[in-house]
């Protein structure tokens, strides 16, 4: 048998050959990697969609008719409430899967956070009702020649799903306005989940072991191959076993005839965990 770290992109280029103790701990350390790299998946689909609502609140042009603001604006807003949402209950399931209780703690002391219950209110409203949003503003700068939008709620809109959550309850009474912009809980709740997937990583890290980070650091940096003439770029995100043999090729991959085991480290997530694997 015969152990390699595989390129992203095209699994068949086995670009370092490992021995099988680096192998096997890589084998026991994917589970748990997979954990992380699935919190992390979240995350991005979160920013994707905090990226889509910050460009389309900030970069308008005024309209006189909000009417087809408002349904995209009431989309890109539910979009990034569920997916946040989906971040935060997959990262709790995450620390109950590896048992971080400090980290628990710490998750418990976020959902207290004021944005993080309003996210939560928005959510669990639009699991029995369409969409929570009541209107819709433009706030227009002739000076500085920009459109930026604001969003509202009320809590009258919000009171027709009392009942079914006592926490939510209890938040919504809180509220002392009417009338509730969104815009700044928008704001403050990206920053928030941001913190939150560092704290995960920190965790996480500490969690790894050095031999471990070794193995990575060592094996996993990109590679640059000199391919039909012309310099390529190849990214490590497989581990695999080899058996019936491999064969180095003059651009200096190797390629394999069979793969026994192979084990997927995304690297996207590989490059927020370890720093400098791609430089």
């Amino acid at each position: 048998m015969q152990y390699f770290i595989a390129d992203k992109s095209h699994s068949d280029y086995l670009l370092r050959e490992l021995n099988k103790d680096d192998f096997d701990s890589l084998k026991n350390y994917h589970l748990d990697f997979l954990k992380f790299s699935n919190i992390y998946g979240c995350y991005k689909n979160f920013k994707v969609s905090e990226q889509k609502l910050k460009d389309f609140l900030e970069n308008q042009k005024f309209e006189s008719s909000l009417d087809t603001l408002f349904y995209e604006m009431r989309y890109l807003f539910s979009a990034n409430i569920l997916f946040g949402r989906i971040f935060v209950d997959n990262v709790k399931s995450f620390v109950e899967q590896l048992k971080f209780n400090d980290l628990k703690k710490e998750i418990k002391i976020y959902e207290k956070r004021d944005e993080l219950r309003m996210m939560k209110l928005l959510r669990d409203y639009s699991q029995h009702f369409s969409s929570p949003f009541d209107d819709l503003e433009q706030v227009v700068s002739f000076t500085e020649n920009t459109c930026r939008l604001e969003i509202y709620t009320s809590k009258k809109e919000l009171s027709r799903n009392k009942y079914n959550n006592h926490r939510n309850d209890v938040y919504l009474d809180s509220l002392k306005d009417s009338i509730i912009p969104l815009t700044g809980y928008f704001h403050k709740w990206c920053i928030v989940l941001d913190e939150i997937i560092e704290k995960c990583k920190q965790y996480f890290l500490k969690f790894t072991t050095l031999q471990v980070k070794i193995i990575i650091s060592q094996n996993f940096s990109a590679i640059n191959y000199i391919v039909n003439g012309k310099l390529e770029r190849f990214y490590p995100s497989y581990v695999k076993k080899v058996k019936n043999g491999s064969v180095r090729t003059p651009s200096g991959h190797i390629l394999h005839d069979n793969t026994n085991e192979n084990y997927r480290f995304d690297r996207d997530t590989l490059e927020y965990l370890f720093e400098n694997l791609s430089e």
